[in-house]
């Protein structure tokens, strides 16, 4: 039986250290579910915003696309064209990273 855990990291510059690193993990049945759970938290929760071509868009809305078109590696904000990893960088205030992975129960 197979699981798929959707991981959820959040980096608040600024704050107390015992609130400045969060993290968060939801269990799901399907990788299917575990997708739409990440581009969910991506527009419910993170709500990012992303500037382009004088356009506000929900990074949610931006799958197989980064900032950097030359390094993903650099890219202040960046949503896998599987949906399964995504994150954005709002200066030094917030980062968010979100990944979907599949975890094998044994049996």
């Amino acid at each position: 039986m197979d699981i798929w855990c959707v991981k959820v990291a959040f980096w608040y510059g600024g704050e107390a250290p015992s609130a400045e690193l969060a993290c968060d993990v939801k269990l799901c049945k399907s990788e299917e579910e575990a997708v739409k759970e990440l581009n969910r938290i991506i527009r419910e929760d993170w709500t990012s915003e992303i500037e382009i071509d004088d356009e506000t868009k929900s990074l949610a809305d931006l799958r197989g696309m980064q900032q950097d078109e030359d390094s993903r590696k650099y890219s202040e904000w960046y949503y896998s064209e599987d949906g399964k990893l995504a994150w954005q960088q709002c200066g030094s205030s917030f980062s968010c990273r979100g990944e979907v992975v599949k975890l094998e129960v044994p049996s």
